[in-house]
């Protein structure tokens, strides 16, 4: 019986993950991305437009996701509102133009990047253990 009931467990866990609509920019060279944890899939495409898709894992009231076009750069931050303390977790998925510069901060996840051709500058903190 134990394992019948671990079995359901699994099944109903990758329900809870919540995915947004894919959001659609135009005129990006430029990607800043800072994030919390999750997956970030990064996927160099021909044209202009840029796709943003987003599955949120880990994601309450006290979490806050930005996305913001400021000129030619498209700004992504994901982590705790203001003094908050929170595991603010979601996976991101983009398809930019080839010829994107690339800054991504991950404190807890995988990047894959393919298909780009410009700069890209990673930065991965892994959280510190507390004793």
């Amino acid at each position: 019986m134990k394992i019948a009931s671990t079995a359901s467990l699994f099944l109903v866990l990758p329900l809870l993950a919540s995915a947004m609509p894919s959001h659609e920019f135009h005129g990006i060279r430029t990607l800043d991305l800072s994030i919390a944890a999750g997956n970030v899939k990064v996927s160099g495409v021909d044209g202009e437009l840029s796709t943003v898709g987003v599955v949120k894992k880990r994601y309450d009231e006290r979490c806050q996701l930005v996305m913001e076009q400021r000129n030619e750069t498209l700004f992504v931050e994901l982590g705790p509102k203001g003094l908050y303390q929170a595991r603010c977790e979601a996976d991101f998925e983009f398809q930019l133009p080839k010829a994107v510069s690339l800054k991504l901060k991950n404190a807890d996840g995988d990047v894959h990047v393919s298909g780009m051709t410009d700069t890209h500058v990673f930065q991965q903190r892994k959280p510190q253990s507390r004793k």
